[in-house]
C-alpha cells in the first residue's frame, strides 16, 4: 500500500513554514512603519526637537516599543519623580496600564 497521505503532508507543513514566515514579515513591517510614522514630525510641520533637550528622561527607550526617544517624542508620563517620553500616546497608554497592574 502506498503512502497517499505523505506528499499532501510535506504540501501543508510548508505551507505552513511559509505562512508563519510571512506572518512575522509584516509583524516586523508593521513595526518599522509605526516607528518610521512617529520618527517624522507631526506636530504641525515645525521642528519640536529642542523642546525637550534639557529634560533628563528614565530612559533612552520608549518603554513599550523600544523606539529610542531621540527620534521623536510624541507624548510624556512623570512617575515616581521620574519623566518617561513616548514615540505614541498608545505607548504612553500601555505603560500606564503596566503601572496599574503593579501592586
Amino acid at each position: 500500500m502506498k503512502c497517499t497521505y505523505l506528499p499532501v503532508t510535506l504540501a501543508l507543513s510548508v505551507i505552513v513554514l511559509v505562512s508563519a514566515c510571512n506572518t512575522e514579515t509584516k509583524n516586523q513591517n508593521a513595526i518599522q512603519d509605526h516607528h518610521e510614522k512617529h520618527e517624522k514630525n507631526e506636530m504641525g510641520g515645525e521642528d519640536k526637537s529642542d523642546q525637550f533637550k534639557n529634560i533628563e528622561f528614565a530612559s533612552k527607550y520608549d518603554t513599550i516599543c523600544g523606539m529610542p526617544i531621540n527620534a521623536g517624542i510624541a507624548d510624556t508620563l512623570m512617575h515616581d519623580g521620574k519623566i518617561y517620553g513616548f514615540c505614541a500616546t498608545e505607548c504612553k497608554e500601555e505603560f500606564k496600564k503596566m503601572l496599574a497592574k503593579q501592586p
